[in-house]
């Protein structure tokens, strides 16, 4: 019998993941707040696939096709867009219940709580360091306490990414499956081999991703004290 075993999101994460492919990092910076999501790098996959089919003659891409038709119209999702979407899935399975309304906003505008909650609530009210502050989450300390729909906060709440499976040597973690929304290459995968479960998360092995144009552990590494493994509170 194996020593290895592997936890892992549920499939519907999954398949939103896998519908994510080929979809570029895209961040608004208007501060225009009646933007659609589709320009604001908060779509939805169904809103992308949409985009495509009105913008390209009712014909749909595939690949590196659909990669650059949406850079060059400047659609595509940012990091707590993607993240929220995963959590979304998590959040109607687990609580029945759509993550915004779960998550906690940091305002008492009455205003800003409507509108984060019935006008446009993954683009208002999802960003990374909403997701990840000590309202809404727990931080993790023990690598071997980690497991699958944690989060990873990066660059002192400025970036994030979201744990997809765990894998396991007889007890111990021995590499952890990540997903992030990052710059120059859009939804994507990578591993963290733990080496020694018994130190922190800084001083393991993070596989570098071909492409990018940050290093993810170089981001963890910024602010580090800020940054750490989340664990939403109210989804677990």
């Amino acid at each position: 019998m194996s020593d290895i075993k592997i936890k892992k999101l549920p499939q519907e994460c999954f398949d939103i993941y896998g519908q994510y492919n080929n979809v570029p990092y895209y961040i608004n910076k208007s501060k225009n707040k009646f933007l659609k999501n589709i320009n604001r790098g908060k779509a939805s996959p169904k809103e992308i696939d949409l985009f495509i089919l009105n913008k390209n003659n009712n014909k749909a891409l595939k690949g590196k096709n659909k990669y650059n038709f949406l850079k060059e119209n400047k659609v595509g999702i940012d990091c707590s867009g993607f993240v929220s979407y995963i959590l979304e899935e998590l959040a109607l399975k687990n609580k029945d219940k759509h993550i915004w309304e779960i998550i906690h906003n940091t305002t008492k505008n009455p205003i800003k709580i409507f509108y984060s909650h019935k006008i446009r609530p993954i683009s208002s009210k999802m960003n990374a360091d909403i997701l990840t502050n000590d309202i809404n989450s727990i931080t993790i300390k023990k690598i071997n306490d980690i497991k699958p729909g944690d989060l990873i906060r990066m660059n002192g709440g400025k970036h994030i990414a979201i744990i997809s499976e765990v894998h396991y040597n007889k007890k111990n973690v021995s590499k952890i499956i990540y997903w992030q929304s990052t710059e120059n290459i859009g939804v994507c995968e990578s591993e963290i081999i733990i080496q020694d479960p018994n130190k922190e998360l800084k001083d393991q092995l993070w596989k570098k991703i071909k492409g990018s144009k940050y290093d993810t552990l170089s981001l963890y590494k910024k602010k580090i004290n800020s940054n750490g493994v989340k664990r939403l509170k109210l989804i677990s």
